[in-house]
Parts: structure tokens; sequence; C-alpha cells
């Protein structure tokens, strides 16, 4: 549901709270390259959850997955 939704379902009885990707300094204090952060943040971006993840292919998949669930999948089945 988009958020706009979710405030029409409870009527009026929600609040909405805005989470935002991590930015490049908040990421950046879990690599001791710099070089290395900058490369995975520009790939990755600043997803919470991948920093949990080992291999750049879990990252991928995760991110794929979060793309056509969150944006294709939502917007096809709203229109």
């Amino acid at each position: 549901m988009l958020s706009k939704d979710i405030l029409t379902q409870f009527r009026d009885r929600g609040d909405e709270i805005h989470v935002y990707p991590l930015s490049f300094a908040e990421k950046n204090i879990c690599y001791e390259d710099k070089d290395k952060a900058w490369e995975e943040y520009i790939l990755c971006g600043g997803m919470p959850y991948v920093l949990q993840m080992k291999t750049f292919e879990e990252k991928s998949r995760y991110l794929k997955g979060l793309f056509e669930e969150t944006y294709i999948k939502d917007i096809l089945d709203r229109n």
C-alpha cells in the first residue's frame, strides 16, 4: 500500500515515519578502505540491510528483489 492508502485505512489515526537510506558517511564507518566503501556505495546504495550481506551476489539479489517488489509490482498492481 502507498503511504496515503495506509492513512486512509486508519482514518487519519496513523503517523508517517520516513526512513531514509544511509549516507556515505554513515556507511563508511564499516570499512577501513574509503575507495572500497565508495565503490560499494555507488553500486549498492545505502540500504541498511545490505551491510549484513557478505557477497556482491547477495546484495545484488536483495536489491533487485526490493526494486521488483516495491516499485514494479506495486506500480503494476496500482495501475
